[in-house]
This record gives C-alpha cells, sequence and structure tokens, in this order.
C-alpha cells in the first residue's frame, strides 16, 4: 500500500514539473515551451545612445529547434519586412541555454544577403522556470563576407506563456 502511495505522489510530482517546463533528466526548469519576449537593443553599446525596444512569441521545441515570430509593423519606422527568425538552442548548464537565431531582413530576393544575419544568446532560467534573462545578447549581420558585430549588445527577458485548459 505504502508503495502504491509513493508511486501515485512521484507520478503526480513527475506531470506537474513537466506542465511547469521541468526536466527530470536535469531537475532544473527547461526552456522548452512557448513564450512571450521583451528586448532592448543598444545600437553603439550604451544604453544612453540610439536604441529600440521589441516585443515577440518565441518557441523552444524539445528537439532543439527555436523560431521567433515578430509582428508586423507596417507604418512603423522599421522598413523590414520579416515575420520569424529560425535557429536552435542547447542547454549549457543547469539553468541556461545557448540560443543561436538566423534572420533575413527581407523577402525581397535582391535585398536579402546570401547568409542571414545571426542573433547570439545566452539565456538563464529564473529559479522557478517561468522567466528568463538575457544580458548582454549579440546581433552579428553578415557585412563583407564575414559575420561583424560591431559595439553593439541588448538584453532580453522571456515570460512563460502556458497551456490553459478550457473548463
Amino acid at each position: 500500500m505504502k508503495k502504491a502511495a509513493v508511486m501515485a505522489v512521484l507520478a503526480a510530482l513527475t506531470m506537474v514539473t513537466q506542465a511547469w517546463g521541468g526536466d527530470p533528466r536535469h531537475g532544473a526548469p527547461t526552456i522548452e515551451g512557448t513564450w512571450a519576449v521583451a528586448l532592448s537593443y543598444y545600437y553603439d553599446g550604451t544604453t544612453t545612445g540610439p536604441s529600440d525596444n521589441l516585443q515577440f512569441l518565441q518557441q523552444f521545441d524539445r528537439d532543439g529547434r527555436t523560431v521567433i515570430y515578430l509582428p508586423q509593423v507596417a507604418g512603423e519606422r522599421f522598413d523590414e519586412t520579416r515575420t520569424a527568425c529560425a535557429g536552435e538552442w542547447r542547454r549549457r548548464g543547469h539553468k541556461t541555454y545557448d540560443i543561436t537565431l538566423y534572420c533575413h531582413w527581407t523577402e525581397m530576393w535582391a535585398d536579402a544577403p546570401s547568409v542571414p544575419d545571426r542573433i547570439l544568446i545566452k539565456a538563464t532560467m529564473n529559479p522557478d522556470g517561468r522567466g528568463w534573462t538575457a544580458k548582454p545578447f549579440y546581433y552579428q549581420p553578415f557585412i563583407g563576407g564575414e559575420y561583424n558585430g560591431g559595439p553593439g549588445w541588448g538584453d532580453m527577458k522571456g515570460v512563460r506563456l502556458r497551456i490553459v485548459p478550457l473548463p
């Protein structure tokens, strides 16, 4: 009887941990799932210089793929038309992840570079698994046959979006 009760408690804990993004193999929350992400990017490397603030949705799949979905900004000062960036992620440590995204700025053939720009991120998960931060992250445009990051950097944070079942 005691053995059955212990097994039931362990099964329930496993389900709760996985529902909040836990990874029973590592004993820590995982980045898998859907996130609302906000970022600030500082073009000249200082927080007082020119900057941009963006928000988007990001999906991290169990197989190590990730994609961000950017809202269309018609009429805004951004002339880009991209709506997504794709990449990969992997666990770096107990609560840290390496993430690399690749982005084309436009779908127009004449303007698209032969190699997409990339974004390098090291994300650190909050202890409760409901958020993560990345400071700094780096945007590296592909210019003149190589990736060139310049002085710019940014910071971002993600908030986990979870399944809300209908009653």
